[in-house]
């Protein structure tokens, strides 16, 4: 799951197809770390200092990793704050490069 720009309707569509399964308790445990990789990445969107940075979100048993560009050296560190903010976060592995230009 990466971030773009116009990648937000497909957040969106991702975190409501999320919610959806999780309500049906047969795949509740399966998709916690999709929806909390999802709804990380609709946060570093809504964010206005990191909605122009590409970052892919992957979590795996709470231990979120960034993966990606940004811009700035604030993007990178505001990233990582914004994720460990969420509740299930174990741990955040920031392998994000700062790049003048993102790919």
């Amino acid at each position: 799951m990466g971030i773009a720009h116009g990648g937000s309707r497909r957040i969106l569509c991702q975190a409501l197809a999320v919610m959806l399964l999780s309500a049906w308790g047969g795949f509740a445990l399966a998709v916690d770390d999709r929806a909390l990789a999802t709804k990380i990445e609709y946060e570093l969107v809504r964010n206005r200092v990191t909605d122009n940075a590409r970052i892919e979100v992957r979590s795996r048993d709470g231990f979120v990793t960034l993966t990606g560009s940004t811009y700035t050296d604030h993007q990178k560190r505001l990233a990582s704050e914004i994720a460990r903010r969420f509740p299930g976060v174990t741990a955040v592995e920031n392998r994000l490069v700062v790049s003048s230009q993102t790919p």
